[in-house]
């Protein structure tokens, strides 16, 4: 393989894919052959030391921050998350600096010659690795090669079982936790919570946001019963304040229980970023006091945070008219992300939506549908299986100005006419959905059929044309 992208198209294509959830391309989910995996190439997951991140929403954003924070303290950083949004690098990425392309070749075509070797037979039940096992084979190759001294890892599905599960960690981190993946994670939220709370080791501390009373008192059982202190961040500061938010991002004022207050600017908009911030902060704090690490971890985190930015977490597509893409997809994430763009954009506004099978559509309809005044429904891209008229006749019985417009670069283009340059947009519902509104966005920027002015007055970057997963 000679491209970066050889790799990513060897692991998508040529293996099963747990994220595409169909029956034909599933797997059991299971630890042991991930073992035999990190077994085989010599176990590169223990020459980093790790922060394990799950939980159902923000464990991108903070991810991120804790990645940014160690980096800005001196750490060469290693960052390993799911999905993306245009590219597969966005998955695993080197702080700082980023990761070279020669690195992903190299480690990918050490992986194709070990499964084209002798590698399947040593596999338990001799069966072929997944897609998701293979990147995160394939990013711990690349952080062990990269030299890294942390790697922040983020969860694919859940915790208990996910394929990133064989970490031993200095510290796991779980986000806010809500009813998600019920076909694999269970029907209630008592049972997400266990498979998320699955992540904590013994004697390991582990740091938590607010979350829901049952989500709570599963984390604080499990970490009990496997002798790990507990911290949450509605705990840990007295009082978490938004002092301003804009387009441009938002401030945010942490008071500890002391009085003491630390000021953060975050470039990424919405309030809830603030939130992710905060734990973040928590988890490198609790680091820094756990494993007796440098002073300037805490001193160079307000700095380290003002830098991040991921794609698609409330993301300025356009700002003529202004478009704003964010891959909330529950119906907690999408009553947070519209309470926010409300915030930046008041007044009416154009709806673009599209989720995939498996998601609570009710949910989400029942918080957008009053909301927006004119609504576009699309379907997702084609990766996972969606059903875009089940999703119009979700919206259409709870706003008459819903409009069923399959594809997505048509729903854009449909969008900025209703919006006649003048009303805010925003598209959510799936990060694959975003995934196709961006490069819509590029593809229109770069032509002239419509007078598209994407965020910063420049072109949208090119672009992978492949499907996020």
């Amino acid at each position: 393989m000679d491209t970066a992208d050889a790799v990513f198209d060897y692991i998508v294509n040529d293996f099963t894919n747990l994220e595409r959830g169909t029956a034909e391309s599933m797997r059991p989910y299971r630890l042991d052959r991930m073992r035999a995996l990190l077994d085989y190439f010599g176990h590169p997951e223990k020459s980093f030391r790790s922060v394990h991140v799950a939980g159902s929403k923000g464990k991108g954003s903070t991810a991120e921050f804790i990645g940014r924070g160690l980096a800005q303290a001196g750490y060469r950083t290693g960052i390993y998350s799911s999905p993306h949004v245009s590219d597969f690098r966005e998955r695993i990425r080197l702080l700082p600096g980023g990761m070279s392309d020669t690195l992903i070749i190299d480690s990918g075509t050490a992986i194709r010659s070990a499964v084209d070797g002798n590698l399947l037979p040593s596999l338990p039940g001799k069966e072929r690795p997944t897609t998701f096992e293979l990147l995160t084979l394939l990013a711990y190759l690349c952080f062990r090669a990269s030299r890294c001294e942390w790697g922040v890892i983020e969860v694919g599905i859940g915790g208990r079982l996910d394929a990133t599960n064989v970490l031993s960690p200095e510290l796991c981190v779980i986000a806010p936790i809500e009813l998600e993946h019920t076909e694999v994670l269970g029907k209630t939220l008592e049972a997400v919570a266990t498979e998320k709370a699955g992540i904590i080791k013994p004697g390991i501390p582990v740091v938590s946001s607010a979350q829901r009373p049952a989500a709570r008192s599963v984390i604080e059982r499990t970490a009990a019963e496997r002798g790990s202190t507990a911290r949450f961040a509605d705990r840990w500061f007295e009082e978490i304040r938004i002092e301003r938010e804009s387009t441009e991002g938002t401030t945010a004022a942490l008071r500890f229980a002391d009085r003491n207050t630390v000021r953060l600017t975050i470039r990424m908009p919405g309030r809830f970023q603030a939130e992710n911030a905060a734990l973040a902060y928590l988890a490198l704090t609790t680091l820094s006091q756990s494993l007796g690490l440098p002073d300037r971890l805490i001193p160079g985190a307000p700095a380290a945070f003002a830098d991040a930015r991921i794609p698609g977490r409330m993301e300025i597509a356009m700002t003529a008219p202004a478009l704003v893409i964010d891959g909330a997809h529950t119906g907690s994430s999408v009553a947070r992300v519209t309470e926010s763009f409300f915030a930046l954009f008041p007044g009416d506004a154009v709806l673009v939506f599209g989720a995939v099978l498996g998601k609570d559509i009710s949910a989400m309809a029942s918080i957008l549908a009053h909301r927006f005044g004119r609504i576009i429904i699309t379907r997702p891209g084609t990766f996972k299986k969606s059903d875009p008229e089940a999703v119009y006749r979700e919206f259409s019985a709870l706003n008459p100005n819903t409009t069923l417009v399959v594809e997505p670069p048509d729903a854009l283009r449909a969008a900025l006419e209703l919006s006649g340059g003048r009303l805010p947009i925003l598209s959510c519902g799936s990060f694959y959905l975003i995934g196709e509104i961006r490069r819509a966005v590029s593809e229109l920027a770069a032509g002239t059929e419509a007078p598209v002015r994407p965020a910063n007055g420049q072109p949208g970057a090119a672009v992978d044309q492949r499907r996020p997963m």
